[in-house]
């Protein structure tokens, strides 16, 4: 049996997420039942476009996990850099790779709740932008953080190595 890769942990990583991900999406949905039931029963102000969007929204949650899942392999080979059979040395390729899927997993659960919060701060306009705001906040804040995991990864996982080896002393 050969050993496991980066490549390897990637696209399990990927795949778990993908699951996660989808079942998530499954526990979420009575609640979105709720919600376009409201909306539809009440009717909208902002007319059949807004229907359409709250409709659309949870669809988001179903076609993200399935495009992770059919996607895993090209996006494994992203993370990992390469699709080799080689180990890295020190370790900080892996962490690179886990801060990648740490921000993808933060992405994926940021961005619907930040295009949930802000439909409702559209349809009820100023009446709940101040009451929404500290969430407004922290979800654009958990969105910025996964954009900054994901494309900062590489240079974020140099300065932990650095710290973690050469300000102890230990050799890498």
């Amino acid at each position: 049996m050969s050993p496991i890769t980066r490549y390897d942990f990637a696209n399990i990583g990927v795949k778990l997420l993908a699951l996660y991900l989808f079942v998530s999406f499954l526990s979420d949905l009575p609640s979105w039942g709720m919600v376009l039931d409201q909306a539809v029963s009440m009717g909208s102000d902002h007319g059949l476009a807004f229907l359409i969007f709250l409709f659309c929204l949870p669809l988001l949650g179903l076609v993200f996990p399935i495009a992770l899942w059919c996607l895993a392999g090209p996006i494994a080979r992203l993370m990992s850099k390469s699709e080799d059979k080689t180990t890295s040395e020190t370790g900080n390729d892996l962490l690179i790779t886990l801060l990648i899927a740490i921000g993808i997993l933060l992405l994926a659960l940021s961005v619907p709740k930040l295009l949930v919060l802000l439909s409702i701060v559209i349809q009820n306009q100023a009446h709940s932008f101040a009451s929404s705001l500290p969430q407004l906040i922290a979800y654009g804040g958990q969105f910025m953080l996964s954009l900054f995991l994901i494309f900062g990864a590489s240079p974020i996982g140099r300065f932990i190595h650095r710290v973690r080896y050469h300000g102890s002393g230990k050799a890498s």
